[in-house]
């Protein structure tokens, strides 16, 4: 699905019982490879009908192992424990190793903020309003190994911890999805942009990247995963104002090195109505600064983008020769007569 591969799994280049291909277990029945190993239930197999079953089957293998598991953790697992064998934007993650998936630690696993969404909160200068941060945080320990979810501002820690309680604003207890909600009183933030980040902490001390910079690492990076997928996530949204509203972003299986990678950006967009995309122009992304790239998400079905129409809009696509460090990625959307949204990722005070 897509232009690159998240990860590559044992194929070969050649064609039914070449020698040089996976030596695998076949059907005994007829099919489409060497009739003559029918009823050995053995041959050479290739290419990505071998590869996708291997993978396939690996999954199979967690998922039995660890039942528990989400979908999207059972992927992170499967991608952290995989072996680096050249170009991260041919490769993916590299070459899938089962054995270190399946006893892969929470040492070499740190939590991953999936997603955050400021559900349409509305707060101005001259009256304040009400707030609500939502933060949907994987780890592939369960979700009962989070210990702290702590919000920063503007680049610093601030304390003031999100819970998954079932109270004060948080929809369901241990869903995975951590909330804080407050009053902002009238004066309290001059109007403009800030920038509200998220850290994740296991039971181990393996602390998330700070949501929401894309880290570029020296060597194989950690997983940043999600779960907004065909407009579906686990946070519900409030009514938007007559603006389009980007109402959550993530950075989907994203996994850079200074060596490359590939970046996949999801944003879940609505236009005035609060529950309709129908009006939506385009969804440009920029860097910090509202720097310019000429990069646009898509919602056709195409380029990445798992489907079409569904209000879900994704950039797909391989990186390459980046500095180490963090990047600050920027969405806005706009609609037909030219409004346009809130920059996401910042807390915008009107």
């Amino acid at each position: 699905q897509g232009r690159k591969v998240d990860v590559v799994a044992p194929g070969g280049a050649g064609g039914p019982g070449d020698e040089d291909g996976i030596l695998t277990t076949l059907p005994t029945y007829e099919c489409a490879l060497s009739a003559d190993d029918y009823a050995l239930g053995y041959d050479y197999f290739h290419g990505t009908a071998c590869a996708a079953a291997f993978a396939a089957g690996a999954c199979a293998l967690l998922r039995s192992h660890f039942p528990d598991e989400t979908a999207s953790g059972i992927v992170q697992r499967l991608r952290q424990s995989a072996k680096k064998i050249g170009d991260s934007v041919k490769t993916g993650a590299g070459l899938i190793d089962v054995y270190a998936a399946l006893t892969g630690s929470s040492s070499d696993m740190p939590p991953v903020i999936e997603a955050v969404s400021f559900n349409n909160s509305y707060v101005s200068q001259a009256e304040g309003g009400d707030l609500t941060i939502t933060a949907e945080i994987a780890t592939p320990d369960g979700k009962n190994d989070i210990t702290r979810v702590e919000l920063y501002f503007q680049g610093e820690p601030t304390g003031i911890l999100m819970h998954d309680d079932g109270l004060e604003g948080d929809q369901t207890a241990d869903d995975g999805v951590f909330t804080y909600s407050v009053y902002i009183y009238p004066g309290m933030f001059t109007s403009g942009q800030y920038l509200v980040g998220v850290v994740a902490t296991d039971s181990s001390g393996q602390q998330s990247d700070m949501w929401p910079y894309l880290v570029v690492r020296g060597a194989r990076s950690s997983l940043l995963s999600a779960t907004v997928e065909s407009g579906r996530s686990r946070v519900s949204f409030l009514a938007a104002d007559s603006r389009p509203t980007i109402q959550m972003a993530s950075l989907n299986g994203t996994s850079l090195t200074t060596q490359g990678g590939i970046v996949r950006i999801t944003a879940v967009v609505r236009d005035a109505s609060g529950n309709s995309w129908s009006n939506i122009d385009r969804v440009e992304l920029f860097l910090e600064g509202q720097t310019p790239l000429g990069v646009y998400l898509w919602d056709n079905g195409q380029q990445g983008d798992d489907m079409a129409d569904d209000g879900t809009y994704t950039f797909y696509s391989g990186v390459g020769g980046l500095a180490a460090g963090r990047l600050l990625l920027e969405l806005v959307a706009f609609d037909k007569q030219g409004q346009r949204s809130d920059t996401w990722p910042y807390l915008t005070i009107h």
